[in-house]
């Protein structure tokens, strides 16, 4: 009598495996959980290529619109330089090479957020590698080209925005405060803004993702990164005073 096999258990079941998808950049907007699950394995470099290119495309697309933004800031800067001479040629050397510099400086700087996000991950026990962090900055930057795209649509179509602050721009509460009387307030309520928060949650829905923890683990490592961003505003307001 032949022996019939045995019934495949639950533990012999096939693993469903998951393939990252060339679209992932675009599906980030619209699918980030699945996003995040393809990409548990940290394969982080074809989106990050991505976004410092379309940032940098968007960021260059939008210096007409945001020149009277940019130069309010530059000149409230001039003002508080002991050398305002040194700071134009640095300002010309930057605009000259800009084309370089912004790609370069992106990419660099998503390195660093990427390891600033692992080591808050790794004390809020959430724990991942270092190449799940960076995936997950990475996605979560994706939100800053559209917020680039929104400022420039704003600046060159809405003529009544005071161009004095960029944060008059900002799709929050901070757009009704006046930073120059209240600049602390102004850069917290920046932080709440639509995009700083969709960004926060992207944070939290990739760190739960790629490290397999509960929501709570999750949220209080996105919350973390997020305060970890208030930083320079807090510098600043402490030598102001």
């Amino acid at each position: 009598m032949t022996e019939m096999p045995n019934a495949p258990t639950s533990d012999q079941r096939p693993v469903t495996v998951l393939t990252p998808s060339i679209t992932d950049p675009l599906e980030i907007y619209y699918e980030p959980s699945k996003v995040f699950e393809r990409r548990r394995g940290g394969q982080f470099w074809w989106p990050l290529l991505v976004l410092v290119v379309v940032f940098s495309l968007a960021s260059f697309a939008a210096q007409e619109p945001m020149r009277p933004f940019t130069d309010a800031a530059f000149e409230r800067t001039l003002a508080k330089s002991p050398n305002p001479d040194r700071l134009r040629q640095n300002r010309e050397v930057v605009e000259r090479f800009a084309v370089v510099i912004l790609p370069v400086a992106m990419f660099v700087g998503s390195f660093f957020l990427g390891g600033v996000l692992w080591v808050v991950a790794r004390v809020t026990g959430s724990r991942q590698s270092y190449s799940q962090a960076m995936t997950v900055v990475t996605f979560a930057g994706f939100v800053g080209f559209v917020a680039a795209i929104v400022n420039a649509l704003q600046a060159a179509f809405m003529p009544g925005i005071d161009p004095t602050w960029t944060a008059h721009l900002s799709i929050g509460p901070a757009r009704f405060l006046d930073p120059a009387t209240a600049p602390l307030a102004t850069d917290v309520l920046e932080h709440l803004s639509l995009f700083a928060l969709w960004s926060t949650f992207l944070i939290y829905l990739g760190v739960k993702t790629m490290a397999r923890v509960e929501a709570s683990k999750a949220w209080t490592t996105a919350a973390v990164y997020w305060g970890l961003g208030l930083v320079p505003s807090l510098v600043r307001a402490m030598f102001a005073s």
